[in-house]
């Protein structure tokens, strides 16, 4: 699973279970059984738009 954090002061990222808290749950069941979760942040001004840096799961 890819992910990209479009901001470029993200730390690091989870899920927002208070939104979705069964989302969350699947994600998790998903991680835990070997799917591959990369999460990206951006590099990003009015002209561009570029993949940044890895960023940790939470």
């Amino acid at each position: 699973m890819f992910f990209l954090v479009q901001r470029m002061d993200a730390k690091a990222f989870t899920t927002a279970d208070h939104i979705d808290p069964a989302y969350g749950e699947e994600f998790r069941k998903a991680k835990n059984n070997g799917v591959e979760v990369i999460v990206y942040d951006v590099v990003m001004d009015l002209n561009k738009i570029i993949l940044g840096k890895k960023i940790p799961l939470c």
